[in-house]
């Protein structure tokens, strides 16, 4: 008589195989996350570069900072991913974070700028709500 083969795969190994699969899901998923909000919290700082200039040219007309978003002519703007972008007391544009990517709603971020000797204003980026994995590289570790 001749032995019969068995065909297919055995409960183990495909517990195995979900195992690796799930695994794989828990290192993915939050890697994927931070990757999500990089980029929103990316898209809301291009969209502060047009408020920094703004500032600077104040900064470099006035010899002073701005305390108000109309002292730069400037209005706030709605996107998908900020609700508003404002600009308070010494330049200190502050841009509030729509519900998305992993930011809440109340969320911001500011930019602070400084004066330096002959070479205008520096900007310290920072957030209180996001952590250094959810920001572009230029505004971690504030």
């Amino acid at each position: 008589m001749k032995a019969k083969t068995q065909k297919g795969f055995t409960l183990i190994e495909l517990m195995i195989v979900v195992a690796i699969v799930g695994i794989l899901a828990a290192v993915a998923l939050p890697a994927y996350q931070n990757y999500t909000a990089r980029a929103y919290s990316t898209e809301a700082l291009a969209l502060a570069e047009g408020y920094k200039t703004g500032v600077a040219e104040y900064y470099s007309v006035n010899g002073t900072l701005p305390s108000a978003l109309t002292d730069i002519n400037m209005v706030t703007i709605d996107t998908d991913v900020v609700s508003a972008v404002a600009v308070g007391a010494n330049g200190v544009i502050t841009v509030t974070m729509d519900a998305v990517g992993g930011f809440a709603a109340t969320d911001t971020i500011t930019l602070t700028p400084t004066a330096t000797a002959g070479a205008g204003l520096a900007w310290a980026c920072a957030s209180a709500a996001a952590d250094d994995e959810q920001l572009p590289s230029n505004c971690t570790g504030q």
